[in-house]
């Protein structure tokens, strides 16, 4: 094997090597399925991927993606990427709260009781949003 084959096959692993890690240190394990929901809203006041998403307090996930599905209705699309084995209630709202007077934003997951099999949304389902000022709503 040449000396050029050798230092392309080492670049290529050092790259993705480096794309792994920086997941890895966001919080985002590449080798372990998440769980992903998606949730609509009319606005979402510059939202970004990356977002913490809470369950009482606890960060569980992250927003994955957000997009503008439509120049119509202007509905929201938000991807949220929840830990592997964070098992939630099929009628979950995601709630988009205020963090702070500079426009912060977090979704909190809201649900009255934990799910007990039949119950709990599957990974790829659609849950219900809600949108909360500073203040409450």
């Amino acid at each position: 094997m040449s000396n050029e084959v050798k230092v392309g096959i080492l670049a290529v692993a050092a790259v993705a090597l480096s794309i792994w890690g920086y997941k890895f240190i966001r919080g985002k394990n590449l080798l372990l399925k998440s769980n992903t929901y998606t949730v609509y809203y009319p606005k979402v006041d510059r939202m970004q991927i990356g977002t913490q998403v809470f369950i009482n307090g606890v960060e569980v996930g992250s927003v994955a993606n957000v997009r503008l599905l439509n120049d119509v209705d202007r509905t929201v699309e938000v991807v949220l990427d929840l830990e592997p084995g964070m098992r939630i209630p099929r009628n979950t709202k995601a709630v988009i709260v205020s963090t702070g007077f500079m426009g912060g934003k977090a979704i909190m997951l809201e649900y009255p009781r934990p799910c007990s099999g039949d119950d709990c949304a599957e990974s790829g389902d659609v849950i219900e949003g809600e949108i909360r000022g500073l203040l409450g709503s």
